[in-house]
């Protein structure tokens, strides 16, 4: 295991284009967590925003992978909100 960590801006940008070609804007407020929101990229009215999301888990790819596919499917549940516990552990 090597010592390096992303940093949020590498995070970010990894999500984002994880989500294209809809709309995906990450936004790191307080460098301990960050905020998510997304939106079809022709009903940007109609996105979801999930904040609070803790940076620290997300030290690995694995872990970056698995953020994403949950997020995918919170949006097939239409589900926004605060990051909950039961998701991200």
């Amino acid at each position: 295991m090597h010592g390096y960590a992303l940093s949020p801006l590498e995070i970010s940008r990894i999500i984002e284009q994880a989500f294209l070609p809809e709309k995906c804007v990450c936004t790191c407020p307080d460098g301990v967590s960050l905020n998510v929101q997304i939106s079809p990229k022709d009903h940007p009215e109609k996105g979801m925003s999930f904040v609070g999301i803790p940076l620290a888990g997300l030290n690995t790819s694995r872990a970056i992978a698995a953020l994403v596919l949950e997020l995918r499917g919170e949006l097939l549940e239409g589900k926004p909100g605060e990051w909950r516990k039961g998701l991200q552990k």
